[in-house]
């Protein structure tokens, strides 16, 4: 279940696809979007139901210079 009003389910498999099209560690990408060290691993690593603030998709989203909708499981 969410744990804020403005979560959304993360899709963590398209996540890591695209890190690794972008050849960028998941440490690398924590710091390019300003996560908490440890934050993409513990995502990927989670599996299917991990949910996001929109402002963690946006920063990944930003950092991986994709849309934010592109992130976000259907």
């Amino acid at each position: 279940p969410p744990t804020t009003p403005e979560a959304q389910k993360l899709d963590v498999v398209k996540l890591k696809s695209l890190r690794e099209e972008a050849e960028i560690s998941q440490s690398d990408l924590d710091e390019a979007a300003g996560l908490e060290p440890g934050s993409v691993a513990q995502a990927e690593e989670t599996g299917e139901e991990v949910y996001a603030s929109v402002e963690t998709i946006w920063k990944l989203a930003t950092a991986l210079e994709v849309s934010p909708t592109v992130l976000l499981k259907q």
